[in-house]
């Protein structure tokens, strides 16, 4: 994740289920993994806009060995704020919030719902972020989102032909209802559908018309 590696400022935006979540605590992981300190704040639960209470109300929360340290959070910290297009804070105390952040966090990663985007020009705080977009998955990211749960525990003992006969069925059949709008194409829809279609049958996985 590029956006970890690299620092900066970003406001991420998607449809509402897109898997802005997922991927908020997906950054979350890898941070560490990098020996970075990340913190993860839900704009929902935010009433205030005291910056020191509300990192140390998460670091307290998320880590049984860590402190508040102001030096390690501007040098190494990694502020993933979810949820901000659900915030109950007003334009002044957002816009506080968003400054101080700035100012202790090398990297920080905001997400908000798509909507969102018309709220951005008001926020002063929000001017200097990279804006970005989780788009929805299309037919690569589907295929290998398929292939990737249909091998998960049996990539090594799976031959070839069971393989690529179910990853044709469940593309088959998934494809068609994004194709008809029926569903849309986010992972949590897709991966729904996926195990529906194994639970109706595990062994052929066939829908009847």
């Amino acid at each position: 994740m590029s956006i970890v590696e690299n620092g900066g400022h970003y406001l991420i935006l998607s449809e509402e289920q897109a898997g802005k979540t997922a991927t908020a605590k997906s950054i979350f992981k890898y941070s560490i993994t990098l020996d970075r300190f990340p913190v993860f704040i839900d704009a929902t639960n935010l009433r205030s806009s005291d910056l020191d209470k509300i990192l140390s109300d998460a670091v307290s929360e998320q880590y049984l060995d860590k402190t508040l340290d102001k030096s390690s959070t501007m040098n190494n910290g990694v502020l993933i704020l979810d949820n901000l297009s659900a915030t109950i804070l007003n334009t002044n105390s957002l816009n506080s919030l968003l400054e101080n952040i700035q100012g202790h966090f090398d990297t920080c990663i905001i997400f908000a719902s798509d909507n969102y985007q018309y709220v951005v020009p008001d926020i002063d705080g929000l001017s200097t972020f990279e804006l970005k977009e989780i788009l929805p998955f299309g037919h690569k990211k589907r295929e290998a989102l398929i292939s990737n749960w249909v091998t998960m525990g049996r990539k090594a003992t799976m031959s070839d032909q069971e393989r690529y006969t179910i990853i044709d069925s469940l593309e088959s059949k998934i494809d068609s209802l994004v194709r008809r709008t029926v569903v849309p194409p986010k992972p949590i829809y897709l991966l729904s559908l996926i195990q529906m279609f194994e639970a109706y049958n595990p062994q052929k996985i066939d829908l009847t018309s």
